[in-house]
Protein backbone atom coordinates (compact mmCIF):
# COMPACT_ATOMS: atom_id res chain seq x y z
CA UNK A 1 0.00 0.00 0.00
CA UNK A 2 1.39 3.43 -0.95
CA UNK A 3 2.14 6.15 1.60
CA UNK A 4 -0.77 8.24 0.25
CA UNK A 5 -3.21 5.37 0.66
CA UNK A 6 -1.98 4.63 4.20
CA UNK A 7 -2.45 8.28 5.16
CA UNK A 8 -5.88 8.37 3.50
CA UNK A 9 -6.96 5.25 5.43
CA UNK A 10 -5.66 6.73 8.69
CA UNK A 11 -7.70 9.90 8.11
CA UNK A 12 -10.80 7.82 7.39
CA UNK A 13 -10.32 5.57 10.42
CA UNK A 14 -9.77 8.49 12.81
CA UNK A 15 -12.79 10.38 11.42
CA UNK A 16 -10.87 13.65 11.46
CA UNK A 17 -13.26 16.59 11.07
CA UNK A 18 -10.55 18.59 9.34
CA UNK A 19 -9.52 15.81 6.94
CA UNK A 20 -10.47 16.20 3.31
CA UNK A 21 -11.83 12.65 3.18
CA UNK A 22 -15.57 13.11 3.34
CA UNK A 23 -16.49 16.14 1.23
CA UNK A 24 -18.32 18.91 3.03
CA UNK A 25 -22.02 18.72 2.29
CA UNK A 26 -23.63 21.82 0.86
CA UNK A 27 -27.07 21.30 2.35
CA UNK A 28 -28.21 23.19 5.42
CA UNK A 29 -28.37 21.12 8.65
CA UNK A 30 -31.67 22.75 9.66
CA UNK A 31 -33.21 21.45 6.44
CA UNK A 32 -33.08 17.99 8.02
CA UNK A 33 -36.13 19.01 10.06
CA UNK A 34 -38.16 18.64 6.86
CA UNK A 35 -36.60 15.22 6.25
CA UNK A 36 -37.39 14.06 9.79
CA UNK A 37 -40.94 15.41 9.74
CA UNK A 38 -41.67 13.79 6.36
CA UNK A 39 -40.19 10.51 7.56
CA UNK A 40 -42.32 10.46 10.72
CA UNK A 41 -45.51 11.25 8.79
CA UNK A 42 -44.81 8.60 6.13
CA UNK A 43 -43.90 5.96 8.75
CA UNK A 44 -47.03 6.82 10.74
CA UNK A 45 -49.26 6.39 7.69
CA UNK A 46 -47.51 3.13 6.81
CA UNK A 47 -47.86 1.84 10.36
CA UNK A 48 -51.57 2.69 10.31
CA UNK A 49 -51.98 0.70 7.11
CA UNK A 50 -50.16 -2.28 8.61
CA UNK A 51 -52.41 -2.20 11.68
CA UNK A 52 -55.42 -3.14 9.52
CA UNK A 53 -53.74 -6.45 8.61
CA UNK A 54 -53.68 -9.58 10.75
CA UNK A 55 -51.18 -9.19 13.57
CA UNK A 56 -47.88 -11.08 13.05
CA UNK A 57 -49.04 -12.19 9.59
CA UNK A 58 -46.72 -12.46 6.61
CA UNK A 59 -48.65 -9.71 4.84
CA UNK A 60 -48.28 -7.34 7.80
CA UNK A 61 -44.55 -7.98 7.98
CA UNK A 62 -44.20 -7.39 4.24
CA UNK A 63 -46.01 -4.04 4.54
CA UNK A 64 -43.83 -3.07 7.51
CA UNK A 65 -40.70 -3.87 5.51
CA UNK A 66 -41.91 -1.88 2.48
CA UNK A 67 -42.93 1.14 4.57
CA UNK A 68 -39.38 2.18 5.50
CA UNK A 69 -37.84 2.41 1.99
CA UNK A 70 -40.93 4.16 0.63
CA UNK A 71 -40.94 6.58 3.58
CA UNK A 72 -37.23 7.35 3.13
CA UNK A 73 -37.63 7.96 -0.61
CA UNK A 74 -40.57 10.33 0.00
CA UNK A 75 -38.62 12.15 2.74
CA UNK A 76 -35.57 12.37 0.48
CA UNK A 77 -37.66 14.01 -2.24
CA UNK A 78 -39.16 16.52 0.24
CA UNK A 79 -35.72 17.28 1.70
CA UNK A 80 -34.21 17.92 -1.73
CA UNK A 81 -37.08 20.22 -2.66
CA UNK A 82 -36.72 22.21 0.58
CA UNK A 83 -33.00 22.73 -0.10
CA UNK A 84 -33.51 23.61 -3.75
CA UNK A 85 -36.54 25.90 -3.39
CA UNK A 86 -36.06 27.46 0.05
CA UNK A 87 -32.28 27.40 0.61
CA UNK A 88 -31.44 27.70 -3.10
CA UNK A 89 -28.93 24.81 -2.90
CA UNK A 90 -28.69 22.91 -6.22
CA UNK A 91 -28.70 19.43 -4.68
CA UNK A 92 -28.34 16.24 -6.71
CA UNK A 93 -28.09 12.59 -5.67
CA UNK A 94 -24.66 12.29 -7.24
CA UNK A 95 -23.19 15.26 -5.40
CA UNK A 96 -24.94 14.64 -2.07
CA UNK A 97 -23.88 11.00 -1.74
CA UNK A 98 -20.74 11.02 -3.86
CA UNK A 99 -22.09 8.87 -6.70
CA UNK A 100 -20.54 11.19 -9.29
CA UNK A 101 -16.99 10.96 -7.98
CA UNK A 102 -15.99 8.42 -10.67
CA UNK A 103 -14.75 5.73 -8.29
CA UNK A 104 -17.10 2.94 -9.33
CA UNK A 105 -14.42 0.25 -9.78
CA UNK A 106 -12.68 1.19 -6.54
CA UNK A 107 -16.02 1.18 -4.70
CA UNK A 108 -16.93 -2.21 -6.15
CA UNK A 109 -13.63 -3.79 -5.11
CA UNK A 110 -13.40 -2.21 -1.68
CA UNK A 111 -17.10 -2.71 -0.99
CA UNK A 112 -16.84 -6.41 -1.86
CA UNK A 113 -13.76 -6.97 0.30
CA UNK A 114 -15.12 -5.03 3.28
CA UNK A 115 -18.51 -6.75 2.94
CA UNK A 116 -16.98 -10.23 3.33
CA UNK A 117 -14.70 -9.09 6.17
CA UNK A 118 -17.70 -7.63 8.01
CA UNK A 119 -19.59 -10.92 7.60
CA UNK A 120 -16.81 -12.85 9.36
CA UNK A 121 -16.36 -10.25 12.10
CA UNK A 122 -20.12 -9.95 12.71
CA UNK A 123 -20.61 -13.72 12.86
CA UNK A 124 -17.91 -13.98 15.52
CA UNK A 125 -19.40 -11.17 17.59
CA UNK A 126 -22.93 -12.55 17.22
CA UNK A 127 -21.75 -16.02 18.31
CA UNK A 128 -20.09 -14.53 21.42
CA UNK A 129 -23.21 -12.44 22.13
CA UNK A 130 -25.49 -15.48 21.80
CA UNK A 131 -23.36 -17.54 24.19
CA UNK A 132 -23.20 -14.65 26.66
CA UNK A 133 -26.98 -14.22 26.59
CA UNK A 134 -27.51 -17.92 27.19
CA UNK A 135 -24.96 -17.95 30.02
CA UNK A 136 -26.59 -14.96 31.74
CA UNK A 137 -30.12 -16.09 30.95
CA UNK A 138 -30.44 -19.14 33.15
CA UNK A 139 -33.96 -19.55 34.43
CA UNK A 140 -34.07 -19.03 38.25
CA UNK A 141 -37.48 -20.69 38.40
CA UNK A 142 -36.11 -23.89 36.91
CA UNK A 143 -32.96 -23.60 39.00
CA UNK A 144 -35.19 -24.04 42.05
CA UNK A 145 -36.16 -27.48 40.71
CA UNK A 146 -32.55 -28.54 40.13
CA UNK A 147 -32.02 -30.16 43.53
CA UNK A 148 -28.52 -31.52 42.86
CA UNK A 149 -27.47 -28.26 41.08
CA UNK A 150 -25.92 -30.09 38.10
CA UNK A 151 -27.58 -27.89 35.47
CA UNK A 152 -29.93 -30.70 34.40
CA UNK A 153 -33.50 -31.12 35.66
CA UNK A 154 -34.42 -34.77 35.56
CA UNK A 155 -37.94 -36.16 35.26
CA UNK A 156 -37.86 -37.03 38.96
CA UNK A 157 -36.90 -33.47 39.89
CA UNK A 158 -39.59 -31.79 37.85
CA UNK A 159 -42.20 -34.15 39.32
CA UNK A 160 -41.55 -32.24 42.56
CA UNK A 161 -42.47 -28.96 40.87
CA UNK A 162 -45.66 -28.50 42.90
CA UNK A 163 -43.83 -28.42 46.24
CA UNK A 164 -41.09 -26.11 44.90
CA UNK A 165 -43.58 -23.66 43.37
CA UNK A 166 -45.61 -23.44 46.59
CA UNK A 167 -42.34 -22.54 48.36
CA UNK A 168 -42.08 -19.48 46.06
CA UNK A 169 -45.47 -18.24 47.31
CA UNK A 170 -44.08 -15.63 49.70
CA UNK A 171 -47.47 -14.31 50.89
CA UNK A 172 -48.92 -17.84 51.25
CA UNK A 173 -52.11 -17.10 49.32
CA UNK A 174 -51.95 -20.36 47.37
CA UNK A 175 -50.94 -18.79 44.05
CA UNK A 176 -47.99 -16.97 42.43
CA UNK A 177 -48.59 -13.32 41.59
CA UNK A 178 -46.81 -11.30 38.90
CA UNK A 179 -44.43 -9.92 41.54
CA UNK A 180 -43.61 -13.40 42.84
CA UNK A 181 -43.05 -14.64 39.28
CA UNK A 182 -40.76 -11.74 38.36
CA UNK A 183 -38.79 -12.23 41.57
CA UNK A 184 -37.63 -15.43 39.90
CA UNK A 185 -36.86 -13.86 36.52
CA UNK A 186 -33.36 -13.82 35.04
CA UNK A 187 -31.17 -10.86 34.08
CA UNK A 188 -33.27 -10.28 30.93
CA UNK A 189 -36.55 -10.20 32.85
CA UNK A 190 -37.58 -13.63 31.54
CA UNK A 191 -39.06 -16.41 33.61
CA UNK A 192 -39.84 -18.98 30.89
CA UNK A 193 -40.47 -21.91 33.22
CA UNK A 194 -43.00 -19.96 35.28
CA UNK A 195 -44.65 -18.29 32.30
CA UNK A 196 -45.25 -21.66 30.61
CA UNK A 197 -47.28 -22.68 33.67
CA UNK A 198 -49.59 -19.68 33.29
CA UNK A 199 -52.08 -21.43 31.02
CA UNK A 200 -54.67 -18.63 30.96
CA UNK A 201 -51.95 -15.93 30.54
CA UNK A 202 -53.31 -13.72 33.33
CA UNK A 203 -49.85 -13.28 34.89
CA UNK A 204 -50.97 -15.26 37.92
CA UNK A 205 -50.17 -18.93 38.44
CA UNK A 206 -53.21 -20.26 40.27
CA UNK A 207 -53.34 -23.19 42.70
CA UNK A 208 -54.73 -25.41 39.91
CA UNK A 209 -51.94 -24.38 37.52
CA UNK A 210 -49.35 -25.14 40.22
CA UNK A 211 -50.87 -28.57 40.77
CA UNK A 212 -50.58 -29.27 37.01
CA UNK A 213 -47.02 -27.92 36.91
CA UNK A 214 -45.26 -31.25 36.33
CA UNK A 215 -47.21 -32.07 33.15
CA UNK A 216 -47.02 -28.48 31.83
CA UNK A 217 -43.25 -28.29 32.32
CA UNK A 218 -42.93 -31.27 30.00
CA UNK A 219 -43.63 -28.85 27.12
CA UNK A 220 -40.17 -27.33 27.73
CA UNK A 221 -38.52 -30.66 26.94
CA UNK A 222 -38.03 -29.91 23.25
CA UNK A 223 -35.84 -32.91 22.45
CA UNK A 224 -38.05 -35.33 24.43
CA UNK A 225 -35.15 -36.88 26.35
CA UNK A 226 -37.01 -36.84 29.66
CA UNK A 227 -34.97 -34.01 31.18
CA UNK A 228 -34.51 -30.27 30.88
CA UNK A 229 -31.04 -29.02 30.00
CA UNK A 230 -29.06 -26.54 27.89
CA UNK A 231 -31.23 -24.14 25.90
CA UNK A 232 -34.37 -25.59 27.50
CA UNK A 233 -33.51 -23.92 30.83
CA UNK A 234 -32.11 -20.61 29.64
CA UNK A 235 -33.18 -17.57 27.66
CA UNK A 236 -32.68 -18.52 24.02
CA UNK A 237 -30.63 -16.18 21.87
CA UNK A 238 -33.17 -15.81 19.07
CA UNK A 239 -32.30 -14.52 15.60
CA UNK A 240 -34.06 -11.53 14.07
CA UNK A 241 -37.68 -11.98 13.07
CA UNK A 242 -36.87 -11.47 9.38
CA UNK A 243 -34.31 -14.31 9.54
CA UNK A 244 -36.98 -16.62 10.97
CA UNK A 245 -39.47 -15.58 8.28
CA UNK A 246 -37.01 -16.19 5.42
CA UNK A 247 -35.93 -19.51 6.97
CA UNK A 248 -39.58 -20.56 7.18
CA UNK A 249 -40.22 -19.56 3.54
CA UNK A 250 -37.17 -21.57 2.43
CA UNK A 251 -38.36 -24.59 4.38
CA UNK A 252 -41.87 -24.33 2.92
CA UNK A 253 -40.53 -23.60 -0.60
CA UNK A 254 -42.69 -20.49 -1.05
CA UNK A 255 -40.33 -19.08 -3.65
CA UNK A 256 -42.41 -16.15 -4.97
CA UNK A 257 -42.88 -14.39 -1.64
CA UNK A 258 -39.35 -15.50 -0.70
CA UNK A 259 -38.03 -13.66 -3.75
CA UNK A 260 -39.68 -10.43 -2.55
CA UNK A 261 -38.09 -10.71 0.89
CA UNK A 262 -34.66 -11.57 -0.56
CA UNK A 263 -34.87 -8.64 -2.98
CA UNK A 264 -35.74 -6.31 -0.11
CA UNK A 265 -32.88 -7.64 2.04
CA UNK A 266 -30.17 -7.70 -0.63
CA UNK A 267 -31.06 -4.71 -2.84
CA UNK A 268 -33.52 -2.29 -1.26
CA UNK A 269 -32.47 -2.36 2.41
CA UNK A 270 -28.76 -1.61 1.76
CA UNK A 271 -29.63 1.41 -0.40
CA UNK A 272 -32.19 3.04 1.90
CA UNK A 273 -30.33 2.23 5.14
CA UNK A 274 -27.04 3.60 3.80
CA UNK A 275 -28.75 6.77 2.57
CA UNK A 276 -30.35 7.29 5.99
CA UNK A 277 -27.55 6.32 8.39
CA UNK A 278 -24.29 6.96 6.51
CA UNK A 279 -25.48 9.35 3.80
CA UNK A 280 -27.52 11.78 5.91
CA UNK A 281 -27.31 11.31 9.69
CA UNK A 282 -23.57 10.67 9.95
CA UNK A 283 -22.29 13.66 7.90
CA UNK A 284 -24.94 15.93 9.44
CA UNK A 285 -23.66 15.30 12.98
CA UNK A 286 -20.02 15.18 11.89
CA UNK A 287 -20.06 18.51 10.11
CA UNK A 288 -21.45 20.45 13.06
CA UNK A 289 -18.20 19.51 14.83
CA UNK A 290 -18.70 16.09 16.46
CA UNK A 291 -17.12 13.43 14.21
CA UNK A 292 -16.65 10.68 16.81
CA UNK A 293 -20.09 11.29 18.32
CA UNK A 294 -21.48 11.07 14.79
CA UNK A 295 -19.83 7.71 14.20
CA UNK A 296 -20.69 6.15 17.57
CA UNK A 297 -24.26 7.48 17.82
CA UNK A 298 -25.28 6.54 14.27
CA UNK A 299 -23.65 3.11 14.64
CA UNK A 300 -25.60 2.43 17.85
CA UNK A 301 -28.79 3.80 16.28
CA UNK A 302 -28.26 1.48 13.30
CA UNK A 303 -27.91 -1.52 15.65
CA UNK A 304 -30.97 -0.53 17.70
CA UNK A 305 -32.95 -0.08 14.48
CA UNK A 306 -32.66 -3.86 13.90
CA UNK A 307 -34.19 -4.62 17.34
CA UNK A 308 -32.23 -7.72 18.35
CA UNK A 309 -30.07 -8.22 21.42
CA UNK A 310 -27.90 -10.91 19.84
CA UNK A 311 -26.90 -8.74 16.89
CA UNK A 312 -26.45 -5.44 18.74
CA UNK A 313 -22.66 -5.64 19.15
CA UNK A 314 -22.22 -7.11 15.66
CA UNK A 315 -24.27 -4.47 13.89
CA UNK A 316 -22.62 -1.66 15.82
CA UNK A 317 -19.24 -2.94 14.59
CA UNK A 318 -20.61 -3.35 11.05
CA UNK A 319 -21.91 0.24 11.06
CA UNK A 320 -18.54 1.57 12.20
CA UNK A 321 -16.84 -0.41 9.42
CA UNK A 322 -19.23 1.05 6.84
CA UNK A 323 -18.56 4.57 8.14
CA UNK A 324 -14.80 4.11 7.74
CA UNK A 325 -15.40 2.76 4.22
CA UNK A 326 -17.54 5.81 3.38
CA UNK A 327 -14.87 8.13 4.76
CA UNK A 328 -12.19 6.38 2.72
CA UNK A 329 -14.03 6.49 -0.61
CA UNK A 330 -16.26 9.58 -0.16
CA UNK A 331 -18.81 7.65 -2.20
CA UNK A 332 -21.89 6.04 -0.68
CA UNK A 333 -21.76 3.37 -3.40
CA UNK A 334 -18.97 1.57 -1.50
CA UNK A 335 -20.89 1.01 1.79
CA UNK A 336 -24.03 0.15 -0.23
CA UNK A 337 -22.10 -2.63 -2.01
CA UNK A 338 -20.54 -3.84 1.27
CA UNK A 339 -23.96 -3.79 2.97
CA UNK A 340 -25.55 -5.67 0.07
CA UNK A 341 -22.85 -8.37 0.14
CA UNK A 342 -23.23 -8.61 3.91
CA UNK A 343 -26.99 -9.19 3.61
CA UNK A 344 -26.62 -11.54 0.63
CA UNK A 345 -24.13 -13.67 2.59
CA UNK A 346 -26.61 -14.02 5.42
CA UNK A 347 -29.40 -15.00 3.02
CA UNK A 348 -27.07 -17.56 1.45
CA UNK A 349 -26.32 -19.05 4.88
CA UNK A 350 -30.04 -19.44 5.54
CA UNK A 351 -30.37 -21.39 2.28
CA UNK A 352 -27.25 -23.36 3.22
CA UNK A 353 -28.85 -24.38 6.51
CA UNK A 354 -31.91 -25.58 4.52
CA UNK A 355 -34.11 -23.02 6.21
CA UNK A 356 -33.51 -24.35 9.71
CA UNK A 357 -33.99 -21.24 11.84
CA UNK A 358 -32.43 -23.00 14.83
CA UNK A 359 -29.13 -22.88 12.97
CA UNK A 360 -29.55 -19.20 12.21
CA UNK A 361 -29.28 -17.49 15.60
CA UNK A 362 -25.99 -15.91 14.55
CA UNK A 363 -27.23 -14.84 11.11
CA UNK A 364 -27.70 -11.09 11.02
CA UNK A 365 -28.25 -7.95 8.99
Amino acid sequence: MSEAWRWHLLEAATLDINASVLSKRQWHPESLISFGASLMIALGLGGSLASFLENESLEQMLVNILVLPIAILISLFVWFQVNIRIYKVPMTLGETFGFNRKKAIQCLLLGSIVGFVLVLAAMLLAFVSAKTIEALGKDPGLASLDEDKNGVITLEEWQNAEDVLFSLDSNKDGQLSREEIMAKSNIFGDAPSLVVLDIDKDMVISREEIQNAASNLASLDKNKDGQLSGGEITTKANPQKLVLVIADLVEKKRYVILGVFVCMAVLVAPIVEEILFRGILYPAIKQIGYPRLAAISTAILFALFHVNLVTFASLTAVALGLIVLYEFTDNLLAPIIAHSIFNASNVFMIFLSSGQSSASSWIIW
